[in-house]
């Protein structure tokens, strides 16, 4: 019988890889850098403030510093952020578990305040009964 269930955020609940597609396109055309599809895919599910956003310097050659590229990074991806949205299925799946009486977790790699944004903006905000985010562990992806 399960008692629980436990979604991850970015690409589960929220289709969230159009938007930093895009945020990276814009952002590396600023720099004269070409977007590698094959080089984010092995970012996926890492964090920009754990190493993601040096290894982006380091790949395109970017003159910034990491900060500043994580900033630019959130600045831009809150700019076209309005076309966040839960994936499909995903309110009627957490509402049956709920009305099911299991427990209803997230585990995002994303920082705290950047998730409790994406998930209002998504009306998702009220469905958990644990939150585990990416600034709150030790170890995040991929040794979580």
């Amino acid at each position: 019988m399960i008692d629980a269930v436990v979604f991850d955020m970015d690409g589960v609940l929220i289709e969230t890889e159009s938007v930093y597609k895009e945020t990276f396109k814009q952002i590396l055309s600023k720099y004269g850098a070409v977007y590698c599809e094959e080089f984010f895919l092995h970012l996926t599910g890492t964090t920009l403030e754990k190493d993601g956003a040096t290894k982006i310097i380091e790949r395109f050659n970017l003159p910034v510093s990491e900060k500043q590229l994580i900033e630019e990074i959130y600045e831009t991806f809150d700019e076209i952020s309005s076309k966040l949205k839960p994936r499909e299925g995903v309110l009627e799946t957490i509402k049956t578990l709920k009305e099911l009486k299991k427990h209803v977790a997230l585990a995002t790699s994303t920082v705290k305040d950047r998730a409790l944004q994406r998930l209002e903006r998504c009306g998702l905000t009220d469905f958990f009964d644990v939150t585990v985010f990416g600034d709150e562990v030790i170890n995040s992806k991929p040794d979580p």
